[in-house]
């Protein structure tokens, strides 16, 4: 019984010390917004991408293989996307990131009622928040998911 409970001890302090090393990684992962670029403007939505330069001052290699992405502006959720390509983040390195993203005219008025009958243009000092998550591993070793965040305006975007 004894041996039983020090291997369980002995799982449960290794998954515990994975988990922190986990959490450690997705914290040094540094990333900053490079541009946003707008690709197509029409009646129905704005479709643009935000270029992201990720930062890895670790030694470990990072594969990235999801990413999971919310559109807010003013704080209100306007939208959500995903993507599953997958990307290296090498060690001691600096890759870059492209996120396609889409914000329906449609979804601002049902979702900011204030702004239902609201001319686009009169929104351009409002806060555009883009938050994401990306799922990272080392080898087979799952990391947290890495926060990344982008702030502009709906007036960038127009």
């Amino acid at each position: 019984m004894k041996t039983v409970a020090k291997i369980g001890t002995a799982v449960a302090g290794t998954g515990f010390s994975v988990g922190l090393f986990g959490l450690w990684l997705s914290n040094q992962i540094d990333y900053q917004p490079i541009s946003i670029q707008v690709y197509t403007i029409s009646a129905e939505a704005i479709n643009f991408k935000v270029v992201f330069s990720v930062e890895n001052p670790t030694q470990f290699n990072l594969k990235v293989s999801k990413q999971y992405y919310e559109i807010f502006i003013a704080g209100h959720l306007i939208s959500n996307a995903s993507a599953e390509k997958t990307f290296r983040v090498m060690k001691k390195g600096t890759s870059t990131l492209l996120v396609d993203l889409q914000i329906k005219f449609d979804d601002i008025k049902e979702k900011i009622p204030a702004f239902s009958g609201v001319d686009i243009m009169m929104l351009n000092d409002l806060q555009v928040t883009v938050s994401g998550k990306l799922s990272a591993k080392i080898g087979m070793l799952p990391v947290f998911p890495i926060p990344i965040r982008s702030y502009f305006t709906v007036g960038d975007l127009l």
